[in-house]
């Protein structure tokens, strides 16, 4: 899987962070997102579906990071 660095998309104008990205319409949402040119950091606690979810998203030439909740971004500042 390609995905964005980090850093990047900390500093991505059009960035939102995704909680419950894993699966149903937390999975929706990130993905109708991204169709409309919005990095997705993908949050949520199956590792394994997350990446699945950010993989189809940058299969289909979107932006997304998989991240479990804990992740620290450093260089990003609310």
């Amino acid at each position: 899987m390609t995905t964005p660095d980090l850093a990047v998309m900390a500093n991505h104008p059009d960035l939102a962070g995704k909680t419950g990205g894993s699966r149903g319409i937390g999975a929706a949402t990130a993905a109708a997102l991204a169709r409309n040119g919005v990095a997705v950091a993908v949050v949520g606690h199956d590792q394994a579906a997350l990446d699945g979810v950010a993989t189809a998203i940058t299969d289909k030439g979107g932006q997304a990071l998989a991240a479990p909740p804990n992740s620290t971004w450093t260089g990003y500042a609310p």
